[in-house]
């Protein structure tokens, strides 16, 4: 017997909770909005084709917290571009539509920890750079 309750029934239950809770104002009263911040690894499509617009409509319709897929190629690795910006241009970019990109999805290869000199590579550093320019919280 499955133990696991219908979709249904989550679903009501849900949405009687959210009711209540919006009714009672002890969820959507607070002075800070509730948000969801975006992965752009979900709209790549039409970051690739148009980031700037992609992100102004993003924060035309209230993100305010995105996070890139980036250094997922190595030509980004090399030409340190993040949806064809440098991370200076970026953060400019981010910070004059009202977003923050506390975060980033970034894949740490086997070649990026450098055993010999018990160091990170020189590119390994770059996204940390990069980071630390865009305020992400590492």
């Amino acid at each position: 017997m499955n133990s696991y309750p219908s979709r249904r029934n989550f679903i009501k239950k849900g949405s009687i909770f959210l009711a209540g809770a919006a009714i009672s104002g002890n969820i959507f009263s607070q002075k800070e909005k509730f948000h969801i911040p975006l992965q752009l690894y979900s709209v790549r499509d039409e970051m690739k084709k148009d980031a700037l617009g992609t992100l102004k409509q993003l924060a035309s319709v209230g993100y305010k917290e995105v996070e890139p897929a980036a250094y997922l190629e190595q030509s980004v690795y090399e030409s340190r571009k993040i949806y064809g910006y440098s991370s200076k241009e970026l953060r400019k970019i981010l910070d004059g539509m009202g977003l923050t990109q506390p975060s980033s999805h970034v894949v740490f290869r086997l070649t990026d920890w450098q055993a010999n000199k018990k160091d990170v590579s020189d590119e390994w550093k770059g996204v940390m750079e990069d980071a630390n320019i865009l305020g992400q919280n590492i």
